[in-house]
């Protein structure tokens, strides 16, 4: 198994600050989530600004940001691909079921132009350039991330579109 060093030695280049900021946060996020032994399971981190968990379907994900311009973070579910507004269509039929099993309100954003759908939670006034709340930002972002893989992660597995 390599050593801490190696694995961070391997993970890819950073070209900007923000990119450093971004891998650096990511980095230790995946170590955060390995630590406390989350159902969500972290992919490995890339300098960009999210990074995405399986959810038990093809184009439908967790995904948890950081925007340093915004100051905010935001964790949520990411519903792409071809079959992605139907999708979007029969999960929000069932909002209030899912906000009550959540116990909070969701945002969601079937974002017409685009091709793809988002159901999220934001955490705003907070900062990923200040590190001195990341573990902060790490417990909101678990919780939040566990809360809805909890609700969703069945509900995804099993969603299939009508045939006809």
């Amino acid at each position: 198994k390599p050593n801490e060093w190696f694995r961070k030695v391997s993970l890819p280049p950073a070209s900007t600050a923000i990119n450093q900021l971004q891998l650096e946060y990511w980095t230790q996020f995946h170590d955060f989530m390995k630590l406390r032994n989350s159902p969500v399971r972290p992919q490995k981190p890339f300098p960009q600004h999210w990074m995405n968990f399986a959810l038990g379907k093809t184009n439908i994900v967790l995904e948890a940001s950081i925007n340093s311009r915004e100051k905010r973070l935001k964790v949520g579910v990411y519903i792409g691909g071809p079959d992605a507004k139907s999708y979007f269509s029969m999960l929000f039929k069932e909002k209030e079921k899912y906000e009550e099993l959540i116990g909070q309100e969701l945002d969601w954003h079937d974002i017409q132009a685009k091709k793809h759908s988002q159901i999220y939670i934001h955490c705003l006034d907070s900062d990923p350039a200040d590190r001195s709340r990341w573990i902060e930002y790490f417990t909101w972002m678990a919780e939040q991330l566990e809360a809805l893989a909890k609700v969703f992660r069945p509900v995804v597995k099993e969603l299939a579109l009508p045939r006809g």
